[in-house]
């Protein structure tokens, strides 16, 4: 009963104060687990009446589950190491008294196999609990990050594919959409069009014939690719130039004012 009202307590910390504790400390954990620890066990006595040794052992036992926690996940505000250290503290002492149970009952063959397979699911249970738990944890109670974390370069310039996947339009527009596309200043990027399933030639060929003569576009038509406009921008992924690059699908159903900002992410495309 100990553990179950420390991890009552420890949820109540980490409801009201887990964002607000932004500072981590080894010696506040241990601190603060005592004190959780003793008032639970405080609350037990005076609630239920409990044996003073039983007491005193179970805020042990809890004490220790967390001083672990503590030790393992330094990088936790102690209002984290508290909680998941009660539910480790918790789950363990109800896997060892449902172990108990099963084991010390003097069940029948069939009862045994079924008490044995209920204790797995319970156990594997309280396991997949206590990994949301500790995520729960790691993304409310990390007051700093484990890794470095590399300084961005100012003068970098990632490469930028902007891809325009068409269908049956006027070859005068979208030349025009080309030109402007291919008139943003930015150092490094190539334009991609891929032209799906228009059957008359007269359509794509002008364009076709325009992007032969510009370095930076690649243009390309296909007969018969399934997938409409997803299936031809998941061909411009085969036929760009580098595979490490940032992608930008651009409309073609208009002109395009692209703007691209100064780490090469396409800010706004619109047309």
């Amino acid at each position: 009963m100990a553990c179950v009202l420390e991890l009552g307590l420890a949820l109540l910390l980490l409801v009201l104060a887990a964002r607000w504790a932004r500072f981590s400390s080894r010696l506040l954990g241990i601190l603060l687990a005592a004190a959780a620890v003793y008032g639970a066990g405080w609350l037990a006595d005076a609630i239920w009446g409990a044996s003073h040794s039983s007491t005193l052992a179970a805020e042990i036992f809890v004490f220790v589950v967390t001083a672990v926690v503590v030790a393992v996940r330094p990088v936790w505000n102690p209002v984290g190491q508290l909680f998941f250290g009660g539910y480790v503290a918790a789950a363990l002492a109800y896997l060892a008294f449902a172990a108990g149970v099963t084991l010390a009952s003097g069940f029948s063959l069939i009862a045994a196999i079924a008490s044995g397979l209920l204790f797995v699911l319970e156990a594997v249970a309280l396991f997949l609990t206590a990994t949301f738990a500790f995520e729960t944890c790691d993304v409310l109670c990390r007051t700093r990050h484990s890794r470095a974390f590399p300084e961005p370069d100012p003068d970098y310039r990632p490469f930028v594919s902007l891809q325009i996947a068409t269908y049956n339009e006027p070859p005068e527009m979208l030349i025009e959409t080309i030109k402007a596309v291919e008139a943003i200043d930015y150092p490094s990027f190539e334009v991609v069009v891929i032209d799906n399933n228009t059957e008359d030639e007269e359509t794509w060929r002008p364009v076709e014939e325009y992007c032969r003569s510009r370095p930076q576009v690649t243009f390309a038509h296909v007969d018969q690719l399934e997938g409409y406009k997803s299936g031809a921008l998941n061909l411009a992924l085969v036929v760009t130039v580098d595979a490490g690059l940032l992608q930008q699908a651009v409309d073609q159903g208009g002109l395009a004012v692209v703007d691209v900002g100064d780490n090469g992410d396409v800010a706004d495309v619109h047309g």
